[in-house]
């Protein structure tokens, strides 16, 4: 894992210096603007097939969102179930925090955070209009091939 971690590394540092005229993309703040904010996400993980951007709108107040995070390393029910479904199905404020039932949320509002987060198995959430985003705890283990196989 450790190979893997040092490949994205040197790839990412290689991405943060294409997306920006600053030479330190990571420390960054994160823009206010969604769709500015995924095309940089997809250029750093171009790499990543498994990146999934889920943009959505939040029901009653029509703001749009993405959820972004690298498929095999969350738990894709409890996306589903504590984020995706109280975002779509209610209306909140962003002052007043989330409605989702995910047990640990950090605000990020810098690039490195935001990579860092994904690339450890956390999804985060982007919000239009906000420069920050939010990392949710939403790690899971990968599970093996043939683990659930019985023998004949």
């Amino acid at each position: 894992m450790s190979y893997f971690l040092k490949f994205l590394r040197g790839k990412r540092s290689s991405r943060f210096h294409q997306t920006s005229n600053n030479l330190n993309m990571e420390d960054d703040a994160v823009d206010s603007d969604l769709s500015h904010n995924t095309e940089i996400l997809q250029q750093v993980f171009s790499q990543a097939p498994d990146l999934v951007i889920r943009r959505f709108s939040i029901n009653a107040s029509k703001s749009d969102a993405a959820l972004v995070y690298l498929l095999g390393l969350t738990v894709k029910d409890a996306i589903h179930n504590h984020v995706l479904k109280p975002l779509m199905s209610s209306y909140f404020e962003h002052d007043k925090g989330l409605p989702i039932t995910i047990g640990d949320v950090e605000v990020v509002d810098k690039w490195g955070q935001i990579e860092s987060a994904i690339l450890g198995g956390d999804s985060v959430l982007l919000l239009n209009g906000k420069n920050t985003g939010y990392r949710l705890d939403t790690k899971g283990w990968p599970q093996r091939q043939g683990r659930n196989r019985t023998k004949r």
